[in-house]
């Protein structure tokens, strides 16, 4: 996507268009189109300046500032032979320098690095320690660079990214951060689905930032105030693909180090946004545990309802919002999902998930109601004298069966449907169930076709 700021609009003001050369603006223009840049913080005041000077003197920096603008690339590995390759080789279209660490291989992973034969590439071997923050500040201590960018092992930079547009982003936030620290929070996206997180990955040598938690790290400012910017640079993440999660126990890792941090922090919403989530394993009795768990994340006081006045504000409040509302969606306690994710779209209007979670407990509750109606009809044709209600209504069981194939299509019993219809013969039963005779002769025509 593109991000619409205050920057873009001054560049696309008509007078600024007429006056500056379109040339000396574009590139200043494409790198703010891919920042989120804040108003408070990154916005100067045009007070004592006009814009068309502050304009000049953006251009001028820019220009001057290029030459500053160098990148390193920062990964850790251990035992990826079969990705490292891809990972570096990705990499050096995107950096000056490739710092790459490896934590303790025993595979061929060490050797498929000296194979890449570039002089980007610096390896250091340092033992592996359970704090991942702990090891990324390791290897910002090795850099020399401007910024530095973390990549992980089992990461692939998008191939419509471009180094040139990286570069020319990290030099316009290097200019209107001047004096701020700051940290670019790139888009993660997961290989296994259509979704994303922004991470932090970007920093600057000079900010005094460091990297922190044990798992799932975020940066912080030693001094001043971190300023985080959302940048639309894009890597694919395969880590969450099931060999990967098996091969390095990723599930019950990643559980240790964050209950590590939960013990020492027990209500720091990061921390309980990034608890692992359940599996299908999971018993309904720890569902309705770790959905209370979650509460302490998102609500001012837990033992409340979710209201707005009781919502706790912080970055995390959508995807702890989230996780609560798909697992009361789990146990289908579906009158609270629609009720409490009704509240959570007030806050989070353009929220997909929380849309899919409201309609999704509306249907799961249309449901579960739809299945006691088809028992009770069920039931009363059970109930009934075959004979003596032929007698009585002066015709066969077509129509009410007709009335069962509707809910069996509901149900997607399509090869029960199949059998009684062909058992139908009544003019008006198979008007009743015109649409769905025709849905299940398409699905099995198409079904013999194929064989």
């Amino acid at each position: 996507m593109t991000y619409s700021n205050w920057l873009t609009e001054l560049i696309e003001n008509e007078e600024v268009r007429q006056e500056f050369n379109k040339e000396a603006l574009y590139p200043i223009f494409l790198a703010a189109q891919s920042l989120k840049l804040d108003d408070k913080t990154l916005k100067p005041s045009f007070f004592n300046i006009g814009y068309k000077q502050y304009l000049m003197a953006l251009v001028k920096n820019f220009n001057n500032n290029r030459k500053y603008t160098k990148v390193t690339i920062g990964i850790m590995t251990k035992n990826q032979e079969d990705k490292i390759k891809d990972t570096i080789e990705k990499s050096l279209d995107f950096c000056d320098c490739l710092i790459v660490v490896d934590t303790g291989s025993n595979d061929s992973t060490v050797d498929k690095i000296k194979e890449l034969k570039s002089e980007k590439i610096k390896l250091y071997e340092i033992p592996w320690f359970d704090d991942f923050a702990g090891m990324r500040n390791k290897i910002k201590e090795l850099n020399n660079n401007k910024w530095l960018f973390f990549i992980d092992s089992d990461e692939l930079i998008d191939n419509k990214e471009n180094f040139q547009l990286l570069k020319n982003s990290l030099n316009l936030i290097d200019i209107l951060s001047d004096g701020y620290p700051v940290s670019l929070q790139i888009k993660q996206w997961a290989s296994k689905y259509s979704s994303f997180s922004f991470i932090d990955r970007i920093i600057r040598k000079n900010d005094h930032t460091e990297f922190y938690g044990k798992v799932h790290e975020g940066v912080y400012a030693i001094k001043g105030s971190l300023i985080p910017v959302h940048f639309d640079f894009q890597i694919r993440n395969t880590g969450l693909e099931d060999g990967e999660m098996r091969k390095f126990d990723k599930k019950n890792k990643y559980k240790k180090l964050t209950l590590e941090l939960l013990s020492e922090d027990p209500d720091n919403p990061r921390w309980i946004s990034n608890m692992t989530n359940p599996d299908n394993k999971t018993t309904f009795k720890e569902l309705k545990e770790y959905a209370n768990f979650l509460k302490r994340g998102f609500l001012i006081n837990p033992e409340k309802g979710i209201t707005l006045s009781n919502l706790r504000e912080s970055e995390y409040l959508h995807s702890i919002l989230v996780k609560y509302l798909l697992t009361r969606l789990t146990i289908q306690e579906n009158d609270k999902v629609i009720t409490e994710s009704h509240v959570a779209l007030k806050k989070f209007p353009q929220s997909t998930f929380i849309l899919f979670i409201y309609h999704m407990g509306k249907y799961q509750k249309n449901f579960q109601e739809k299945a006691l109606l088809y028992e009770e009809l069920l039931i009363d044709i059970d109930s009934l004298n075959i004979d003596e209600a032929e007698e009585v209504s002066q015709q066969k069981q077509d129509l009410i069966e007709s009335l069962v194939v509707k809910y069996m299509f509901d149900f997607h019993d399509y090869s029960s449907v199949k059998e009684l219809i062909s058992e139908i013969s009544d003019t008006a039963a198979l008007e009743n169930i015109k649409f769905e005779k025709n849905v299940i002769n398409s699905l099995f025509n198409s079904s013999s076709n194929k064989q």
